[in-house]
């Protein structure tokens, strides 16, 4: 069993009710970036770990039970957080402006990846992770493909983009995860 399929055992064994797909497109990554299970304390691991988390604990996740949904996604689907986060990634990642997220180094290698994705193949890459919260969905995993969703909506993003760009399918694959207390 090679490391990726260890780590996978571990969070699975931890996170019974996440399934394997949102493991291996959220967690998968930064447990082996920064081991599992996720540190706590003041460490830079666990401050990491507390944001990849959404700022919520293990055990708040190992109440979370996931549904899977396919369709189009709405920018007022999203709560205000979510919102805010993709306006400021694309930002600074598409547009060039200097802002709380342009010191991720590789964000706009990124965007360009799955843009590049999406000229040839129509959809976004892999499923979206979202939270019930309410009314609204909080953006769990997908950030900066939800952007190039978002962009790829836009009648006057996609009209400037090559004659060979496939198709945009507004289709988007969702994991949607609810906090259940029992």
């Amino acid at each position: 069993m090679d490391d990726s399929e260890q780590y996978l055992a571990a969070i699975k064994g931890d996170l019974p009710h996440m399934p394997v797909e949102v493991i291996r497109e959220w967690l998968l990554p930064y447990a082996q970036l920064l081991e599992w299970p996720p540190a706590v304390g003041l460490s830079h691991a666990a401050n990491r770990w507390h944001g990849i988390l959404s700022h919520r604990p293990l055990e708040f996740w190992r109440k979370v039970r996931w549904r899977q949904e396919t369709g189009v996604l709405e920018l007022d689907d999203l709560d205000d957080q979510s919102r805010s986060h993709l306006l400021g990634i694309r930002d600074s990642h598409v547009l060039g402006i200097n802002n709380a997220y342009s010191g991720i180094e590789d964000g706009k290698r990124r965007i360009a990846s799955i843009l590049h994705y999406v000229l040839k193949h129509g959809s976004i890459p892999s499923a979206i992770s979202l939270l019930a919260d309410g009314a609204r969905l909080d953006v769990i995993d997908g950030h900066n493909r939800l952007v190039v969703y978002f962009l790829n909506r836009n009648p006057k993003f996609r009209n400037a983009l090559p004659p060979d760009a496939a198709p945009f399918d507004p289709t988007v694959h969702k994991w949607i995860g609810s906090f259940s207390a029992s």
